[in-house]
């Protein structure tokens, strides 16, 4: 099997333990920093520094799989683009209010919620940003999507991969009274146009909403995360983040409120 499919799986000794890690000519070529093995803890083979397997999956598209109890390695994933069309700016459906999500969610439900997360995490690892000219987003609402319900996802890049956020029906509990903007401007994958201007946020928030087995839950978010549930509940409402910049003064109250 050609090594480029496979990563290697490396094994060193050293005091009775196996050093798991993976092909490190490919690390080398990404720029890799740090390590440390998910099974015995060592960061440095022969004094090389190495990536985590999190940050391999990111920017190769790779996920570890376990061999047996000990041993690691990494198996090519290949993602597909989901076939979901996003809606532009000016698609009347947009500017309407979604419904309430009933369950249990149908099939198709679920699998538009999966859909959405896939293109945002591909939209997020650049070998797929690049393959298929997507524009890096962190959310997506049903409605953007031609189905107006009352979900949103939330695709969050950590250092250990990508945290995924499934909101439905949500609503709004409490905010903070500090409001934050995003200094760069906020954007839309609905929106295909550079605005200028700054939008108004809560810098917390609590929300109730569901997961995608109808289970309640709540959560407090901050800073960017806050400001990604904010603009997706103003989709679940028909409304544009550009609705909330002020057309002729676009950086109003800018000196009352918290750049990130």
């Amino acid at each position: 099997m050609r090594l480029h499919y496979i990563i290697w799986l490396i094994r060193w000794e050293l005091s009775d333990e196996l050093i798991h890690l993976g092909c490190i000519q490919h690390m080398k070529n990404y720029g890799i920093r740090k390590y440390k093995c998910p099974v015995c803890g060592i960061q440095k083979v022969r004094g090389r520094r190495i990536t985590s397997m999190a940050s391999v999956k990111r920017k190769m598209g790779y996920r570890e799989v376990l061999q047996g109890k000990k041993y690691y390695c990494f198996e090519e994933v290949t993602m597909e683009l989901p076939k979901i069309k996003i809606l532009e700016e000016f698609d009347k459906r947009l500017r309407e209010v979604s419904k309430e999500a009933t369950f249990p969610l149908t099939d198709k439900d679920k699998q538009m919620i999966q859909d959405m997360i896939t293109y945002l995490k591909m939209s997020q690892i650049k070998e797929y940003e690049e393959k298929y000219h997507l524009r890096a987003g962190m959310g997506l609402s049903a409605v953007q999507v031609g189905v107006l319900k009352r979900i949103f996802v939330i695709v969050e890049e950590t250092d250990d991969g990508f945290k995924d956020y499934i909101v439905i029906n949500p609503k709004l509990l409490s905010h903070s009274e500090e409001q934050i903007y995003v200094g760069e401007g906020e954007g839309c994958l609905s929106i295909n146009r550079p605005v200028e201007g700054i939008v108004p946020r809560y810098a917390r928030i609590t929300i109730e909403a569901y997961d995608e087995n109808g289970k309640k839950y709540q959560i407090r978010v901050r800073e960017d995360i806050a400001i990604a549930f904010q603009h997706e509940i103003d989709h679940l409402n028909g409304i544009l983040f550009v609705d909330k910049i002020d057309p002729k003064n676009p950086y109003k109250d800018q000196d009352k409120m918290r750049e990130i």
